[in-house]
């Protein structure tokens, strides 16, 4: 990617996810002449040293506090729990939700599908609200079983910030991935009208797409106002 970059001589560089900071931007480029616009880059840009005087760009952060928001009218505490494949990127996840918002949270890791059952129901019997970490592709081929599992097990409001995982939850609020690209294109024609990267801020994802699933709904027996239904921007029933 650097010999693309040298060959093409941009004005500007807009890099995506955090694999271009690490192996690109700050061992060949960052404080340099060149400007560049991060986007996608998960939760905290401080360990690769941005802002830097070249760049800046936009944080990945999963919009929990605003699932919970409509989560907790539905449950009957504030124990939150987070169920999750067992890997590295959850672990992660789950250590930025009390380093960045201050949460504390019951954990269950699941080495497999059966495992994920298990920790589903142990779960429900210890906490007031579970939030379903993505599967991380390791029961992905699960998913009819895993929806008629769900379905027939509830007892508390489950949540996602994953589209892809609103089938398992009463609601979902999930990030608006054209978020980071729009923001990145529109900060790179600033930069290349004039505005130096100090003089933006970083900045994190706001947006979010709003998923009520009627289907988990009628296994829990919640009843999801009319309003909250009419703002959705997904329905399934």
């Amino acid at each position: 990617m650097k010999a693309v970059i040298e060959d093409f001589k941009p004005d500007v560089v807009i890099a995506s996810d955090d694999n271009a900071s690490k192996f690109l931007i700050v061992p060949y480029y960052k404080e340099g002449y060149l400007p560049f616009v991060f986007c996608g880059l998960n939760w905290d840009a401080s360990g690769y040293g941005f802002p830097a005087s070249n760049v800046t760009g936009m944080l990945e952060v999963t919009p929990v506090p605003q699932l919970l928001e409509q989560l907790k009218p539905f449950a009957k505490g504030n124990k939150i729990g987070f169920l999750a494949p067992d890997i590295l990127t959850a672990r992660k996840e789950a250590a930025n939700y009390d380093k960045v918002f201050g949460m504390r949270i019951t954990e269950y890791y699941a080495k497999d599908f059966e495992d994920w059952k298990k920790g589903f129901e142990q779960l429900q019997d210890s906490v007031d609200i579970l939030l379903i970490d993505s599967d991380g592709g390791l029961y992905n081929d699960k998913s009819a079983e895993m929806q008629a599992f769900v379905e027939s097990n509830i007892r508390i409001p489950t949540g996602s910030c994953y589209d892809f995982m609103a089938s398992y939850a009463l609601l979902s609020f999930a990030k608006v991935a054209e978020e980071q690209g729009f923001w990145a294109a529109n900060t790179a024609l600033k930069i290349l009208d004039g505005t130096s990267p100090t003089d933006i801020p970083l900045a994190q994802n706001e947006k979010g797409k709003l998923i009520v699933n009627v289907r988990i709904a009628k296994a829990l027996g919640a009843d999801i106002p009319y309003e909250i239904i009419e703002l959705a921007d997904q329905v399934i029933e």
